[in-house]
C-alpha cells in the first residue's frame, strides 16, 4: 500500500473499535470533560478497554481510576465501565459512535 505523508493509512481489522479525541493545545482542567469520536470497524463484534482516570493527580495509584469497556455487536455499540471515579473527575466526556464501513 502506497501512501504519502499528508495521508497515513490506518489499518483496522474487522470488529476493531478506534477512540479519537480531538487535538489539544493543552491539557483541560479538571471538570472539562473531553469529547471521544469512538469509530467501530466492520460487521464483527469487538471490544475495547479504554482506561480513564483524572488526568491530573497520582490518584491511580490509589485505585481512583476506571476501566471503561467499549463493545459493538457489529450493529450496535455498548459501553460498560467499572469505576470508583466520581463524575466530576471524569476526563473524557460525550461519545459519538460512528460505523466505518464493512461488509
Amino acid at each position: 500500500y502506497a501512501a504519502g505523508l499528508e495521508r497515513i493509512p490506518l489499518f483496522v481489522k474487522d470488529g476493531g473499535i478506534v477512540p479519537l479525541m480531538p487535538a489539544l493545545s493543552r491539557v483541560p482542567p479538571p471538570g472539562e470533560p473531553v469529547p471521544l469520536e469512538i469509530r467501530c470497524y466492520g460487521r464483527r463484534a469487538g471490544t475495547f478497554r479504554l482506561y480513564e482516570d483524572d488526568g491530573e493527580t497520582f490518584g491511580y495509584d490509589e485505585g481512583r481510576y476506571r476501566w471503561i469497556e467499549l463493545s459493538t455487536d457489529g450493529t450496535a455499540a455498548v459501553i460498560r465501565g467499572e469505576a470508583d471515579l466520581r463524575p466530576e473527575d471524569r476526563l473524557y466526556g460525550d461519545m459519538s459512535w460512528h460505523r466505518m464501513g464493512g461488509g
